[in-house]
């Protein structure tokens, strides 16, 4: 699951079938900013707060995970 960064579009959010959520910057070097380390099985979906400052993950792990980005 990929979801852009609200309104621009610099960032965007990618869940792993391990489990990971890896934040991409596709403006300045086109690689991974960070990466994000907390279900126990694949991120289902991923969806950035209005403002962009927080995001969610749910996962097959049947946990929902608040984080800062």
């Amino acid at each position: 699951m990929v979801r852009f960064f609200p309104k621009v579009g610099h960032f965007f959010l990618l869940g792993t079938p391990e489990g990971k959520v890896h934040l991409f910057d596709i403006v300045k070097n086109k690689t991974c900013a960070h990466s994000y380390i907390g279900h126990s099985k694949a991120v289902r979906d991923v969806q950035f707060s209005h403002d962009g400052k927080h995001f969610i993950s749910g996962g097959f792990d049947n946990r929902v995970l608040h984080w800062d980005t």
